[in-house]
């Protein structure tokens, strides 16, 4: 006799801001979720993720009150505050990855009070250093409709903040492909959360396909990438599926429109096979995450499949100079949004962001 076992289901998505970008500051995403629209956010796609047993998305920066940065400046821009975790519960997230270049930006202990406004909220925390457990990152285990699901995040983006960071961090993929293959023999699902790449771009490099590649050999059931902020190509394979990255979220990365189209992927792991599927989303203008309608949606599913075909043609130097174009291209729109932007919200500390860029500039 067959026994049907209900497959367990997956929500992810990419980076998730809550601060204020230093061209955003007194009108980026903290201003405006310490308002009154704070619930109005996330409100319109919480119905989509309500459906899933798991709900994960990286938590780009700390949500604390301290920080440790010096200047008012840096002290303001990226990080969000402890009570926005409610607006993540109120839209049925139940994981966060906390395994990337921002989370430590404040300090240790903004980073501590973001773990404990997360636990306060009852969402799970993955990412953390495991080293004293004798991990690379700490495992968080959850069993889902009978099967144990392991969930680990990694960052392999370069640290600026500290020499020690309380997440796991890695520079070579050897020993993190070997810990993943360890616990896919110990549980059901292995579902590995990855900051890594390049920013800007709608293909990853040939490293980053190779190494994901890896982490899915050894075991990895899902492979979730971010930190490119633009959706990249989602890839079948064999025993699962790669999504090379899930770009953004929520991030108000308002003067690059790939930036602001986005999508929820959602998957269902039965134990024989794997189904998915994405809902295309838009961060609009208003601040707000809106499911697209059907002919954008098309329009975005077409691009991804195009460039999942075109992805593996593209060599190393090809790969640079779309970086290098890209480059040129955001630095363009960047100072436009700053300067056309500069009025809003506050002034002051925008003049001396600027003030300092143009003295660092000169002092080179």
């Amino acid at each position: 006799m067959t026994i049907d076992i209900a497959p367990a289901r997956l929500a992810a998505v990419g980076d998730i801001f809550f601060g204020d970008h230093y061209f955003t500051l007194g009108h980026g995403i903290r201003s405006r979720l310490s308002g009154p629209e704070a619930p109005d956010m996330l409100r319109e796609v919480a119905p989509v993720l309500a459906d899933a047993d798991i709900v994960i998305g990286n938590l780009e920066g700390p949500l604390c009150h301290s920080s440790a940065q010096a200047s008012e400046i840096e002290k303001s821009a990226f990080r969000g505050v402890p009570e926005f975790t409610e607006v993540l519960k109120a839209a049925n997230f139940t994981h966060l990855n906390v395994a990337n270049n921002h989370s430590m930006q404040h300090g240790e202990a903004a980073f501590r009070e973001t773990l404990d406004a997360l636990a306060s909220s009852k969402l799970r925390v993955v990412g953390l250093d495991g080293s004293k457990d004798g991990y690379i990152c700490l495992p968080v285990v959850e069993e889902v409709r009978g099967r144990r699901i392991c969930l680990l995040g990694y960052s392999n983006v370069p640290e600026r903040y500290t020499t020690h960071p309380l997440y796991a961090h890695f520079e070579d993929e050897k020993p993190v492909v070997a810990e993943i293959a360890a616990l896919s023999r110990e549980f059901d699902e292995v579902i590995v959360s990855c900051h890594a790449g390049d920013e800007g771009l709608g293909v990853p490099s040939r490293r980053i396909v190779h190494m994901f590649e890896a982490f899915e050999a050894a075991g990895a059931r899902c492979v979730l990438g971010h930190h490119s902020h633009v959706f990249q190509p989602v890839v079948r394979t064999a025993n699962g599926l790669i999504a090379y990255s899930l770009g953004n979220f929520v991030f108000d990365l308002l003067w690059d429109p790939d930036t602001l189209d986005s999508a929820i992927l959602l998957v269902d792991l039965a134990p024989t096979e794997l189904r998915s599927r994405l809902c295309v989303t838009e961060f609009s203008s208003a601040y707000r995450v809106k499911k697209q309608g059907d002919l954008a949606a098309a329009r975005f599913s077409s691009q991804l499949e195009a460039l999942g075909a075109e992805m593996r043609q593209i060599n190393e130097p090809r790969y640079r100079q779309m970086l290098e174009s890209y480059e040129r291209r955001n630095g363009r729109r960047k100072n436009l949004f700053f300067l056309t932007h500069m009025l809003r919200g506050a002034t002051s500390q925008k003049m001396a962001f600027l003030l300092g860029k143009l003295g660092r500039r000169t002092s080179a």
